[in-house]
């Protein structure tokens, strides 16, 4: 394949890497699936057609755990970004939503200009209080 390319495609690279990745992973549980699970289960008692039912459905509760724990990941990741955002805007820290990577500029993707309007409403609020005018 790589002789008949004359310059580097990468996304046929990328589709043609995803497609072998995706056949390896089908192999893979195929495998798995047919000649473990179901012989563990068979092995164990049950009958072949049960067996199948319930490596079927270990399967999928694998599928559904493994989804539930990365949401609960996530969530908790998130909600400290969060927490340390409020915490930030409470302490009056406006310049550190400014500093690359903190938790103000990792809460959502319009932070940093929410951040510095919020900032800037603060200012002028500021101001306005020193000089006795209204906003």
């Amino acid at each position: 394949m790589p002789f008949f390319i004359k310059s580097t495609n990468h996304g046929f690279m990328a589709t043609a890497l995803g497609f072998s990745a995706g056949i390896m992973l089908y192999v893979s549980f195929v495998e798995i699936f047919t000649s473990k699970s179901i012989q563990g289960f068979e092995r164990a008692g049950f009958p072949a057609n049960k067996a199948y039912q319930y490596a079927t459905l270990s399967f999928f509760a694998g599928m559904l755990i493994t989804w539930l724990l990365d949401l609960i990941c996530h969530g908790l990741i998130h909600l400290q970004d969060y927490l340390q955002a409020r915490k930030e805007m409470r302490e009056g820290s406006v310049e550190a939503s400014k500093v690359e990577g903190s938790a103000l500029s990792r809460v959502t993707k319009n932070s940093d200009t929410d951040l510095e309007m919020a900032a800037a409403c603060a200012q002028s609020a500021a101001a306005a209080a020193e000089t006795g005018t209204e906003v």
